[in-house]
């Protein structure tokens, strides 16, 4: 089968596709990742093999990603001599289906439809299983380049057929029969399987074994279970004699404990009398200790109570010496009082003066102050008046200014070269170049009023920098007419603008002289804008007339000419007139603090005095309370001893209570029991024990008589049954020897069969090895030597120069085992493709491969698609479509081949829909 032409509709993330360049032996289809490569991949699978109306998984991922609609398919394709095409439409509605039909001339003739096309295309490419066919060889995914691990037998029997096995159809049958009886009777272990006849006998000649020593087992137990009878026979009557003893020694100790019955009640009666008598004289020992206590505690409070009162006296007078300090020390803070108060008026008069000597200097300094404003304003008022005499154009005046005369400039170099001849006036130092017709580019330096003047032809280009170029040409008399008109024009626009500055349009110094008196103008008004600033008011100070504040320290100075102070005390400042005010401040200060600081001594003095009264104050109130709970404790413990009673009546108690005890005592002796008269229950008691265990163990007995006598009795046909079966264990032996015999015949029969298929299977893979060891030279594998297959016809390892053992394919590189496996399958589709071309499609194969190697690989893709006559096996050639992110890759390919690129392709499809 040959690929022609694909295109889809609403295909995964392809909205629109046609490949109608497809019919060459080797195509190339690149793009970068999420463009569709796989997305064709999976399309040309689809129209091949896949159920249009299935609602499989793989089914529904064909489905659109952006855009709405079913996905369509339309595959066109060339085998055997005849051109097809299969068009399918994935959905379960109506609008799915799919067809098949055959080029006939100028027009198609169906095929097939619907459900018949799944069954039609695979008999007519030859396919039954697409993963037991070449395609499973051929058909590479994304990332999948390294081989199957098993081919299927469709596949294994194509290899046979199509390249030559020696094996016939009959001796296949018999090697087909060989391996089927041996699987039928062993597992791929070589062990024998359940439902065969050897392990059938097998298995009944371990339940015989086990039948026999089941038998031999119960033989002996019977045996054992006679000896064991006659043993506990004996032991029965043991047990009898011994029961009988031990009931007529229980029957004499029954009537020995009915007698010591009344001496042990007597003597739990005088216990209890024992128990009481202790109890009562515990009680009045408590109660003497109790009351013992009690008195020493009232004579420990009678004892802390004298103390204490004598305590609360000394508290008292304490109290009254502290009050009498407070008031002395109170007397004497009332008298520093008066003493501070004086300081203090004092230290305010020669504030006052202080203050006074500061307004003054003040106001001399806010009267100079008041005269260099005048100044400033005066400098102020001048400069304004020169910048409103100074008139200077504004920066956008100027540059309208400079527009119009590069205006003027650009029209008389026009009208200039309208003329015979070329003449240029420059206004400004300036350096322009002219071209006239083909001569090379001339340049001069030019100063303001110089002129040049040059013969001009047909056309010429003046390029004036900082300005631009003007392109000259001849023109008739009337565009020379309007070129006059607006240079006139502009001429008026100038002189317009200039009229308020008093400057004449054709001054050689006009711009000088504009710039100048712009620049005057800039600088008076940075001056006039630091003026205003220095005359602005600070804002700090807060002052905003320098006359306000004048008249202000006027009336601080009036309010201060008459000093007011007490009738009893005298101005220092007046007093000595030769001091001066801040001394008089500093020495009023220092005599202020002095008292300040005594007044505040003996202000702490008074509170500490306070704190002491307190504190004494405090300690005798709770001396008085300790008081009144002491005797209120007193007054409890006197009641307690009154309810203990009187300490003679408890010592006279507590020694009858001693009496009883001792006479308690003497009787508790004499009815106390002897040691034998106390182990007479204990005996019993053992007695009875003993008695209960023979009687238990008797009763085991009889049941293991009766049980042993069951037993010997159902095993007295014991001996026959033995020699029964061992006679048949004999006769399944001699079965199973024979059929061992039989099982070793047929697996040497198959081993036989089998060792001659590996030869021929050699014989098969020596095609697809001699081939992919040239491949591998051509790549620069020189060290290997071959390449070893295994029965499912896939190589299982490589026979290298310079190792005499065989080496696992994994043993290589992954990008050299990628290789191999990719030379492998072109190798098995060139054997197995014979007159008619296969299709192979690779999914961006290579990707671990080298520069250099990925040539060659192309290299050897170009040879096996060559268009030439079958080789010496027989084989025929193959279609390759490649896929591919990588199109700097496939440059160096042959002119025949088409690279395609699949963005272009997209867009072009896109455009022409």
């Amino acid at each position: 089968m040959q690929l022609v032409s694909l295109s889809l509709r609403n295909w995964r993330n392809i909205a629109r596709l046609t490949l109608s360049d497809l019919d060459h032996p080797l195509v190339v289809l690149t793009g970068p990742n999420r463009v569709g490569k796989s997305s064709l991949y999976a399309a040309i699978r689809a129209a091949l093999f896949e159920d249009p109306a299935s609602s499989s998984k793989e089914v529904r991922a064909h489905t659109p990603w952006l855009e709405s609609g079913i996905p369509e398919v339309l595959l066109e394709f060339r085998h055997a001599g005849e051109q097809y095409r299969v068009e399918k439409k994935f959905s379960k509605g109506k609008e799915g289906g799919a067809k098949l039909e055959r080029r006939a001339a100028a027009s198609w003739t169906r095929v097939a439809d619907g459900k018949q096309v799944l069954v039609e295309l695979p008999r007519l490419l030859g396919i039954g299983k697409v993963d037991d066919s070449l395609i499973d060889l051929l058909w590479v995914d994304q990332g999948l380049t390294s081989l199957p691990t098993k081919l299927g037998a469709g596949l294994r029997q194509q290899f046979e057929t199509v390249l030559g096995s020696l094996l016939t159809d009959r001796d296949h049958r018999v090697l087909e029969a060989a391996r089927t009886r041996v699987e039928d009777w062993f597992t791929s272990r070589g062990e024998p399987k359940v439902k065969t006849e050897l392990a059938t006998l097998r298995s009944s000649l371990e339940e015989v074994e086990a039948r026999c020593a089941e038998l031999e087992r119960r033989r002996t137990q019977s045996e054992a279970a006679r000896r064991r009878y006659r043993d506990v026979e004996a032991g029965i009557a043991e047990l009898h004699r011994g029961i009988a003893l031990d009931t007529r020694e229980l029957d004499a100790l029954k009537v020995k404990r009915r007698a010591t019955q009344e001496k042990r009640l007597l003597h739990e009666q005088t216990q209890t009398a024992l128990a009481a008598a202790r109890a009562r004289e515990e009680a009045a020992r408590d109660r003497l200790a109790r009351r013992t206590a009690e008195a020493q505690r009232r004579d420990d409070i009678e004892a802390r109570l004298r103390t204490s009162d004598d305590e609360l006296a000394t508290l008292q007078t304490t109290c009254q010496q502290q009050a009498a300090a407070i008031e002395t020390r109170r007397a004497v803070a009332l008298t520093l009082s008066s003493e501070v108060a004086t300081r203090r008026h004092e230290l305010v008069t020669a504030r006052d003066r202080l203050q006074r000597e500061s307004l003054s200097r003040q106001r001399d300094e806010l009267v100079a102050r008041l005269e260099a404003r005048r100044e400033i304003q005066d400098d102020l008022e001048r400069l304004r008046t020169e910048r409103d005499a100074l008139v200077a154009p504004t920066d956008a005046e100027l540059k309208q200014l400079n527009g119009l005369r590069q205006e003027l400039t650009t029209l008389s170099a026009r009208l200039a070269a309208t003329s015979a001849r070329f003449s240029f006036r420059a206004t400004t130092a300036i350096r322009p170049e002219l071209t006239v017709d083909s001569d090379p580019i001339q340049s001069r330096n030019l100063a303001p009023g110089d002129e040049w003047t040059a013969a001009v032809g047909t056309s010429a280009e003046l390029i004036l920098p900082g300005v631009g170029s003007v392109r000259f040409e001849q023109v008739d008399p009337l565009v020379q007419a309007d070129l006059k008109r607006r240079q006139s024009e502009l001429t008026d626009s100038l002189r317009t603008l200039l009229a308020p500055f008093g400057v004449a349009a054709d001054a050689l110094d006009l711009w000088d002289l504009l710039a100048l008196r712009r620049e005057r103008f800039l600088g008076l008004s940075a001056q006039i804008d630091s003026l205003t600033k220095s005359l602005a008011p600070k804002k700090k100070t807060g002052g905003t007339d320098e006359a306000a504040d004048l008249a202000r320290l006027n009336a601080d100075l009036a309010a201060l000419s008459i000093p007011s102070q007490p009738a009893d005390s005298t101005d220092p400042a007046q007093a000595d007139p030769s001091e001066s005010a801040s001394d008089a401040v500093h020495s009023a200060e220092g005599r202020l603090l002095d008292a300040e600081q005594r007044l505040e001594a003996a202000r702490e003095a008074i509170t500490a005095a306070q704190q002491l009264a307190e504190s004494a104050q405090s300690s005798r109130q709770r001396l008085e309370l300790s008081l009144a709970t002491d005797r209120a404790t007193l007054t409890a413990r006197t009641e307690e001893l009154e309810r203990l009673g009187d300490l003679a009546a408890i010592e006279a108690e507590l020694t009858a209570a001693g009496e009883e005890v001792q006479e308690s005592q003497l009787r508790e002796l004499a009815t106390r029991l002897a040691p034998e008269e106390e182990r007479l229950d204990d005996d019993i008691r053992d007695l009875e024990v003993a008695i209960t265990r023979q009687s238990e163990r008797l009763r085991r007995d009889e049941a293991e008589i009766a049980r042993l006598f069951g037993e010997f009795r159902a095993d007295l046909g014991l001996h026959d049954e033995l020699t029964a079966e061992d006679a048949r264990k004999e006769q399944l032996k001699a079965r199973l020897e024979a059929c061992e015999l039989e099982g070793r015949g047929r697996k040497r029969l198959f081993e036989l069969l089998e060792s001659t298929r590996q030869t021929q299977i050699g014989e098969v893979t020596r095609v697809l090895s001699d081939r992919t060891l040239a491949w591998a030279k051509h790549l620069g594998l020189d060290e290997l030597r071959g390449l070893e297959f295994d029965t499912g016809y896939l190589p299982s390892g490589l026979h290298r120069r310079d190792l005499s053992s065989v080496q696992p394919l994994s043993s290589e590189s992954f990008g050299t085992h990628e290789q191999l496996a990719l030379l492998v399958r072109l190798a098995a589709g060139m054997a197995l493709a014979r007159d008619e071309r296969q299709l192979a499609v690779l999914d961006d194969p290579l990707t671990h491969a080298d520069v250099v190697k990925h040539q060659r690989m192309l290299d050897i893709f170009c040879q096996i698609t060559r268009p030439t006559a079958a080789d010496s096996s027989g084989a025929g050639g193959l279609q390759l479509l490649v896929l591919s992110c990588h199109p700097e890759r496939f440059r160096r390919l042959p002119a025949h081949v088409p690279v395609v690129d699949l963005v272009a392709e997209l867009d072009r499809s896109r455009t022409e829909a």
